[in-house]
């Protein structure tokens, strides 16, 4: 009769040591969800955060172009439009990916009392970034700091 309790108490035993790494393994096959969740999400903020700065890139480069334009001809005022080769990843085979964008519009005129303002805009793979620079002066040809418009 001895032997009968001994065998009812080592296989509750067993019972319980089972059912304790079934839990662990659960915990652990949570933790292991978990993380792969989390580096997902910071791949994604990654790739987001190197395309809004490549759309910025782009609206600083039609700022400059409008620039460039202004010192030329003092007069000027309109829109124009550009690309920017983006190289970001060499293996990369996909040519849309390659590009960035830009519009510009530069308003106001010279002798006017108010000299204008110039703002580009550029686009990246879906990300979009708006600038806009106030013209001081287009004699001299001063702008303001370029801040970005929300």
């Amino acid at each position: 009769m001895m032997k009968s309790g001994l065998i009812n108490i080592k296989r509750r035993e067993l019972g319980m040591s089972i059912f304790l790494a079934l839990i662990v393994f659960t915990t652990l096959l949570m933790l292991a969800g978990i993380s792969l969740r989390v580096s997902s999400d910071e791949i994604d903020i990654s790739v987001n955060d190197n395309n809004y700065m490549q759309a910025r890139y782009a609206a600083e480069s039609g700022l400059l172009k409008a620039a460039s334009i202004i010192r030329g001809e003092r007069a000027y005022s309109g829109e124009f439009f550009g690309t920017l080769e983006v190289l970001v990843d060499e293996s990369d085979k996909n040519e849309e990916l390659k590009y960035a964008l830009f519009s510009v519009r530069v308003s106001g005129q010279k002798g006017a009392a108010e000299p204008g303002t110039i703002v580009s805009k550029g686009f990246y793979r879906g990300s979009g970034v708006v600038l806009s620079a106030g013209i001081r002066s287009r004699e001299e040809f001063l702008i303001a700091k370029p801040f970005e418009v929300r």
